[in-house]
């Protein structure tokens, strides 16, 4: 994705806890880099801020199911076409952590995107980007 730039993506199944949001928003920014925001096109909807997964854990692997797969268009899809994220969130005790362990995969192709809850066990769903006292330097 171009920086300072939005993207589409459509939802089939919305995310979970927010079936109902279909449609949602990537917009990146140069300075924001690796952080992004993915917020629903709706007024009013939910907003969230990730980051892309391989600038918290480098050589960052996720293994989709054949159903996401097929639902994400991603049969042909090379490397450049799939865009991993994690979901930031407050990490017990303050501080920021990253959802590794269920990425938000985007096909920049497609315009198609889905949350792979389980496509990556073997990392942590609370991966501390920034720590309490760090975090209060942002």
């Amino acid at each position: 994705m171009e920086k300072n730039a939005a993207e589409r993506f459509r939802f089939r199944g919305g995310l979970p806890a927010f079936e109902e949001e279909t449609e949602f928003r990537l917009t990146a920014a140069a300075e924001w880099d690796p952080f992004v925001v993915l917020e629903s096109v709706r007024q009013g909807g939910p907003r969230f801020v990730c980051v892309r997964a391989e600038a918290v854990a480098a050589g960052y692997k996720a293994h989709l199911a054949a159903e996401a797969e097929v639902e994400l268009g991603a049969g042909g899809a090379g490397p450049e076409d799939l865009l991993y994220l994690a979901v930031v969130n407050e990490a017990p005790g303050g501080g920021l952590a990253a959802n590794l362990a269920a990425p938000i995969v985007l096909n920049k192709r497609t315009g198609v995107g889905l949350q792979a809850v389980g496509a990556a066990p073997e990392y942590p769903a609370q991966a501390t980007i920034l720590g309490p006292g760090e975090r209060e330097s942002c």
